[in-house]
């Protein structure tokens, strides 16, 4: 393998492709060769090819709110990875549409965040499992 340009950073954020190291987006290679897990706030070391792709990711700490809490993810997200603001904003779209569809013309703003309430939990642990508990 070629020689691979370091360079070292806090992770500011990360996406299925690549890793933002302060303003930069590095792309991950389809040929890397050694990834590390790492979370936002990581501090990693990468190793470019000649063309800018990754294809080492080394995690060198662990960041502020990763040692916090054991290394889980942070505090606004979830398990896969998604904001809180955003699965609270899909369970009231989707308790809104619910409301629409069923046509419930004396369903109350209570009701809503209510239902709200009832898929936030079904969309951040999964829907309950059908025929009743045994």
């Amino acid at each position: 393998m070629a020689r691979l340009e370091k360079i070292t950073g806090v992770v500011a954020a990360r996406n299925e492709n690549g890793v933002k190291i302060g303003d930069t987006w590095h792309n991950i290679s389809r040929w890397a060769t050694h990834i590390d897990e790492y979370e936002v706030g990581d501090r990693v070391e990468l190793g470019l090819d000649s063309k800018g792709f990754v294809r080492t990711l080394t995690r060198l700490s662990a960041g502020e709110r990763n040692n916090q809490r054991g290394n889980q993810r942070s505090q606004n997200q979830s398990e896969r990875g998604v904001s809180d603001e955003w699965i609270r904003v899909q369970a009231l779209q989707l308790a809104m549409q619910y409301a629409q569809v069923a046509k419930l013309d004396q369903i109350t703003l209570i009701d809503i965040y209510e239902l709200a309430d009832e898929l936030e939990g079904a969309i951040r642990h999964g829907f309950p499992a059908l025929g009743g508990a045994e």
